[in-house]
């Protein structure tokens, strides 16, 4: 489990000991800690670390100023979410504090350990429906967001307010939804313990919205 003690280097051995169900690119099968790897790759890729890659071609471009990456960047500040967790009993829904994960904050921070406020990530949502030469161009953009595969888990809160009709797939570092007749949906959520978030857009029609919980 990717919130487990354990460190990066004996997860990935335990992953690589694993048979494998098909062959590369037949199933689909989000993992975080796969997600995670693309730190140890940018970093080995451009002999730089990954922080430091990701604040001066993204944050700092994009004016992401409070953003920051891993569980020191998220207590260190003073204005941050404080999680809540929720019991269910006899038909009645509480909620309490509760505290997030550092491991997983540690060790998967390309798949949920980048913290950031909404003002964060409203240029970070323009980004994603016009591009920016600077940062991202909109030919990589394009491409970012193009389906790549099939994928079944959907959400049951999407499966009602969905038509049977849609169809669902993942590109690269994103879910996207074709609905006949009907301009594409991107989005991506996340769940770390307590804390959940949202966000979508529909580049046609150059509109999207963002939710922190």
């Amino acid at each position: 489990r990717i919130e487990s003690p354990q460190t990066t280097k004996e997860n990935l051995i335990a992953l690589l000991k694993k048979e494998l169900q098909s062959e590369p690119g037949k199933i689909y099968d989000y993992h975080n800690f796969v997600y995670g790897l693309v730190e140890d790759y940018l970093a080995w890729k451009e002999r730089a670390k990954f922080s430091g890659l990701l604040k001066e071609n993204l944050f700092k471009p994009l004016g992401m100023k409070r953003a920051t990456l891993g569980y020191q960047g998220f207590i260190m500040d003073k204005n941050r979410v404080h999680s809540h967790c929720h019991r269910k009993k006899h038909k009645k829904i509480t909620f309490f504090p509760c505290s997030t994960s550092r491991h997983y904050h540690s060790k998967a921070i390309p798949a949920g350990g980048i913290n950031a406020s909404i003002r964060d990530l409203v240029p970070f949502l323009k980004l994603q429906m016009q591009g920016d030469e600077k940062v991202l161009s909109y030919k990589d953009l394009v491409y970012m967001h193009t389906p790549q595969i099939v994928t079944c888990d959907i959400r049951p809160v999407m499966q009602k307010l969905l038509p049977t009709t849609a169809a669902h797939f993942y590109a690269l570092g994103w879910r996207v939804i074709h609905i006949p007749k009907k301009p594409s949906i991107i989005y991506h959520g996340g769940t770390l313990r307590g804390v959940t978030n949202f966000l979508g857009f529909i580049p046609e029609k150059k509109t999207g919205i963002i939710i922190l919980n």
